[in-house]
C-alpha cells in the first residue's frame, strides 16, 4: 500500500512540474509576441511621424490648388490670393468682362470665379505633368483642336527667381491671345503675384 501511495505522488509531482513548464513557455511566448506587437507598433508610430513631418513641396502645393480649381473649391483656390486684389487689376476685369475698378475683393473674385477660370483653362491645366514642370521647369501641353479655335497651355516654374507662369494661349481665326497667371512660390507655397493678357 505504501509503494501505491509513493508511485502515486511521483506521478502527481511529475504533473506538476510539467503543468508548471507549460505556463512557463506559455508566460515566455506570450512576452515575446507582447515584444513584438510593441516593437512593430513602435515601428509604425515612427514611419507614421515621419511621413507627416515631410515637407510639403512646390509640386504638392500646385497639385492642390489645380484640384481645387477643377473642383469649384471657390475658398481653397482664393487662399492663394491675397485680397483685395490690386496688381494687374485692369487686366483681371478685363478677363471677368465687368467695367474695371481699382481692386477687387474676395466676394468679388468668387463671384467671378469661372471667368477667371474659365473652362478652357481648366481643360489644358488638367493636362499639366507637375513633376515635368518642376524637375525640368517646363511643361507644355499638347493642343486642344477644335473647327473654331484651338488653345494650350505652357507652363514655366524659375526655380531661381521663385515664379511659376501659367500660360494659356488661344488661337481664333486671325487672332491669337494669351493670359498669363503669375504665381510667387517660395517655401513650398504658391501665392499668386497677378494676371496679364496680351493680344
Amino acid at each position: 500500500m505504501k509503494k501505491i501511495l509513493f508511485g502515486t505522488a511521483i506521478v502527481l509531482s511529475c504533473i506538476a512540474c510539467k503543468d508548471k513548464a507549460n505556463e512557463t513557455t506559455t508566460a515566455q511566448n506570450t512576452n515575446t509576441a507582447t515584444n513584438n506587437t510593441a516593437t512593430t507598433t513602435a515601428s509604425t508610430t515612427t514611419q507614421t511621424a515621419t511621413n507627416a513631418t515631410k515637407p510639403a513641396t512646390i509640386a504638392d502645393d500646385f497639385r492642390t490648388l489645380r484640384d481645387a480649381i477643377f473642383n469649384k473649391q471657390k475658398e481653397t483656390v482664393a487662399s492663394y490670393f491675397t485680397f483685395p486684389i490690386k496688381e494687374g487689376i485692369e487686366e483681371m476685369w478685363m478677363l471677368c468682362e465687368k467695367e474695371t475698378k481699382t481692386e477687387m475683393s474676395k466676394d468679388e473674385f468668387i463671384k467671378n470665379f469661372d471667368k477667371i477660370f474659365f473652362d478652357d483653362f481648366v481643360k489644358a491645366l488638367q493636362k499639366v505633368k507637375s513633376e515635368d514642370l518642376f524637375n525640368k521647369g517646363s511643361f507644355d501641353t499638347p493642343d486642344f483642336n477644335s473647327p473654331d479655335r484651338s488653345f494650350n497651355l505652357g507652363t514655366t516654374y524659375d526655380k531661381a527667381n521663385k515664379t511659376l507662369r501659367l500660360n494659356h494661349h488661344a488661337e481664333e481665326g486671325d487672332g491669337q491671345s494669351t493670359i498669363t497667371y503669375e504665381f510667387n512660390a517660395s517655401n513650398g507655397k504658391l501665392k499668386f503675384k497677378r494676371l496679364f493678357i496680351a493680344g
